[in-house]
């Protein structure tokens, strides 16, 4: 159970498949008077005041859509998997922890920046990226061979040009592009 639940109007637990959204929630304490807020987990297209997602300690989640300012300030990836940790008390920060190299960034840290939460482990699309790489790899062969079939390749006394080549190299981009995708920590 997150602590943000505790600090929320109403809230929902999540399952394995579900998206959420980090943002922040105001804490209050006995009296009803504001304690600082913590960041908490909210489904898309609500808010945290709306309703609270709760995450389970332990619960494995795929962060995507990492800013550039956030990937630099932590050392991470556009995205990570990390695993959700309650904190101890009420005023303590749920924490997430991608790894026993770096130390656990605050949920705060993360709120309100665009990322996407995935519930759940979730494994690059390798072949369809590749796909899409061989797609753009033929697409881009076939225009440059009717390109050059406009003119023969004869103006200018040039002799025609070979596109034989090119379905090879855009083969052998395609094929580094999948080498690449799969050495990609998530």
């Amino acid at each position: 159970m997150c602590n943000g639940s505790k600090a929320a109007q109403a809230k929902n637990d999540t399952k394995v498949g579900d998206t959420l959204g980090i943002s922040t929630v105001g804490l209050h304490d006995g009296a009803g008077q504001p304690a600082g807020k913590i960041g908490a987990f909210h489904a898309p297209g609500q808010t945290t005041a709306e309703c609270v997602q709760c995450v389970l300690t332990g619960q494995k989640l795929t962060l995507s859509r990492i800013s550039p300012a956030i990937q630099a300030a932590h050392s991470l990836p556009a995205t990570a998997v990390a695993t959700f940790v309650q904190g101890l008390n009420w005023h303590n920060h749920d924490v997430l922890v991608f790894d026993v190299k770096r130390p656990a960034i605050k949920l705060i840290d993360l709120a309100d920046q665009g990322i996407e939460v995935y519930v759940g482990e979730r494994k690059p699309d390798i072949k369809g990226a590749v796909d899409a790489v061989i797609a753009n790899a033929t697409a881009g062969a076939a225009q440059a061979a009717k390109d050059d079939g406009k003119d023969g390749g004869t103006s200018l006394g040039k002799r025609p040009r070979t596109t034989r080549a090119r379905p090879t190299v855009m083969a052998c981009l395609a094929f580094l592009a999948l080498m690449v995708l799969a050495a990609l920590p998530y």
